[in-house]
């Protein structure tokens, strides 16, 4: 008997995908859409907006990260979405360039249909597809009320999900100066924004690291 609460993980469905299999593909899209879709308008400024439409762009960063799944290879966690992040700046980027798709699908097939139907949330209700898509451009306005350093912290640490460690590689800081900079970013946007976690966004992505407290002398904090 099938245990209706099993859920598979990433690393599995992604290799199911590989084989061709097409639940398993939906299922990868139903479950990194919400945070591609913030990542993606994280990285829209709206001077980019005339020349670089979210949706067209998450529609195509889709076609590309399915056409070469095959050459993905599963590290960990973060390590599917973090490739997704990596497909959807290369096609802001060309098509800033005014370069043309590389893939592409006709929106009247049934695989562009079908495509369309699961970005575009269509198993929920137009009252909550509104509400989702009124939120992402809430989110990207608050966004733009940080100073660059935070916008990119909140970026990298809520959609992206990485652990302070990975960030400092990132970066060039030390732990504690991106622990005590992620800090800061997420209490001021938080201020701003609200909670994310309703929608795909941890609020505060657990470290294993445990910083020293700026207030620190020594003794307990």
């Amino acid at each position: 008997m099938t245990d209706s609460s099993y859920s598979p993980s990433t690393e599995e469905l992604v290799r199911r995908a590989q084989e061709g299999d097409r639940e398993a593909s939906e299922e990868l899209i139903s479950r990194y859409q919400p945070r591609l879709e913030f990542f993606i308008n994280s990285r829209i400024n709206s001077k980019l907006k005339p020349k670089v439409e979210p949706e067209d762009a998450n529609q195509e960063a889709w076609l590309q990260a399915f056409k070469s799944l095959h050459n993905f290879t599963y590290q960990g966690k973060n390590s599917f979405f973090n490739w997704l992040c990596g497909i959807s700046e290369n096609v802001i980027r060309n098509k800033i360039r005014g370069l043309k798709p590389t893939v592409s699908i006709d929106p009247g097939s049934a695989d562009g249909m079908k495509l369309g139907e699961i970005l575009e949330y269509k198993a929920l209700s137009p009252h909550r597809i509104f509400r989702r898509k009124e939120r992402v451009l809430r989110f990207k306005d608050a966004l733009s009320k940080l100073p660059e350093d935070y916008r990119e912290i909140i970026i990298l640490k809520l959609i992206q999900q990485l652990s302070s460690k990975e960030i400092a590689e990132r970066l060039d800081r030390s732990v504690d100066a991106v622990y005590m900079l992620s800090f800061r970013a997420i209490k001021q946007f938080k201020t701003i924004f609200g909670s994310t976690e309703s929608f795909g966004l941890a609020s505060w992505p657990q470290d294993s690291y445990e910083p020293k407290s700026e207030n620190s002398t020594g003794g307990s904090v």
